[in-house]
């Protein structure tokens, strides 16, 4: 089952899907809850076993919308990993159908909720409110893509792989423009650090090496760092580490700083494990 989730993952972010990450992972999750279901692997199982698992979705009480979504799920995992067409499913319970009214803040309401979101954060809500930004896509905003001068933001690799560009509004320009200063200041210090590399979108970092440290290619809302420490070497001096969290691209990595140096980009479990090592 490991290797399907596997294959799924790597089908669904590459071309022509370009799915979002969160898309893969609801995906994912409906393709174990079917193998729990079945209690065989995939390649074994047709039509009458989806059919039987939606009607287990009905039963569980799950609503419509996500039994339509496990259906989607399952027809791209058989058709795209397994290589299997399901044709005619069949009729299967469906599940009830809940209409709720959307919950709608009014102007003020949004203006006094941001206004309670911490100032580090705040630059990232507002471009989700007022210029209509994906959570994901204002996680993977560059320096570049924040064209203060233009009054502009531009969004590469959105949902669907799409790009499009939006106005950046005047009461945000000053501060996106603070935001810029304050990135660069942390780059400089990154860099003084051995770090400041990331992730090139698809064979960029390869046509340009150097582009990996460049102020204009990192990201706009990097991560804190999520663990630091003093560690003592075979000498017994003082030596500092810190893990850093980094969103690349679509996947989640830290980049290991010990002695000043980085030493490694890896998940946070490899990074642990590797600072074990240089302190024991």
């Amino acid at each position: 089952m490991a290797d399907v989730i596997t294959e799924l993952a790597r089908i669904a972010n590459g071309p022509p899907h370009n799915f979002a990450r969160a898309t893969i992972r609801t995906y994912s999750t409906w393709a174990r809850e079917f193998y729990r279901f079945t209690q065989r692997p995939l390649s074994q199982c047709g039509a009458a076993d989806v059919q039987a698992f939606l009607t287990r979705v009905a039963e569980m009480n799950y609503s419509r919308t996500s039994q339509r979504q496990a259906l989607c799920a399952l027809v791209f995992v058989f058709r795209h990993v397994i290589k299997i067409e399901l044709g005619d499913i069949g009729r299967f319970r469906p599940a009830p159908q809940f209409r709720r009214p959307p919950t709608v803040l009014s102007r003020d309401e949004i203006l006094r909720l941001l206004d309670r979101i911490e100032p580090k954060h705040r630059l990232a809500a507002e471009l989700m409110y007022r210029c209509g930004l994906r959570l994901n896509e204002v996680c993977q905003l560059r320096v570049m893509n924040l064209d203060v001068a233009n009054r502009r933001v531009c969004v590469h690799d959105g949902k669907g792989g799409k790009h499009r560009e939006v106005p950046l509004p005047d009461c945000l320009v000053e501060r996106a423009a603070n935001r810029q200063k304050w990135r660069a200041a942390l780059h400089d210090a990154d860099l003084s650090a051995e770090a400041g590399r990331v992730e090139l979108p698809n064979r960029l970092g390869l046509k340009m090496p150097s582009a990996c440290r460049a102020l204009a290619w990192q990201y706009i809302f990097p991560s804190a760092v999520i663990r630091d420490g003093t560690d003592f070497d075979g000498n017994g001096n003082a030596v500092p580490w810190l893990i850093r969290y980094s969103v690349r691209g679509r996947t989640n990595q830290v980049n290991l700083i010990y002695g000043g140096r980085l030493r490694l980009t890896a998940s946070l479990r490899d990074a642990l494990a590797y600072l074990r090592q240089l302190t024991s």
